[in-house]
């Protein structure tokens, strides 16, 4: 991987809607729950209109062990959290961000961000997990080989 493929971006603050679920399959279990919420809202039904987060919470320790993931769904002001959904604030900060097609690559991508990261003139931001978000490019689309994401990192000098 080369070093331009890493870019050095600010993570603005953001406003979401968020839920977390703890499983053998987190990233399914949080989704159906936020999907449920927001499909009677309206709030997935453009593309560019939202932003979509998510991060391991804990990471998995091993395989077969329950691990949490959380989701981020940008919203604005009048949005109102109900049920599972509560309404928190994604931090801004600096990050190293990297960009790949396919879920399929998702680990590999972060073990090479994270490795740019430990030779770069940058430290990581924040030493506890959960370090950092992968944001889904277009949530809408339906093959999982053509998702894009960022993988965003919080860094420092």
């Amino acid at each position: 991987m080369n070093s331009d493929e890493i870019r050095i971006e600010e993570l603005e603050m953001m406003r979401a809607a968020y839920t977390r679920a703890v499983s053998k399959k987190p990233e399914e279990d949080a989704w159906k729950t936020l999907k449920s919420w927001t499909e009677p809202r309206g709030l997935l039904s453009e593309e560019g209109s939202f932003r979509l987060f998510g991060r391991n919470n804990p990471s998995p320790s091993g395989p077969d062990q329950e691990y949490g993931y959380e989701f981020f769904l940008t919203v604005g002001p009048e949005v109102v959290p109900e049920g599972k959904i509560e309404i928190r604030e994604i931090k801004a900060c600096l990050c190293a961000v990297l960009r790949f097609k396919g879920i399929e690559h998702i680990t590999e991508m972060w073990h090479r961000l994270i490795e740019w990261i430990q030779k770069s003139e940058y430290d990581f931001a924040g030493h506890e997990e959960p370090y950092g978000y992968e944001e889904l490019l277009k949530p809408l689309e339906k093959s999982t080989s053509e998702w894009m994401f960022d993988l965003w990192a919080p860094i420092r000098k």
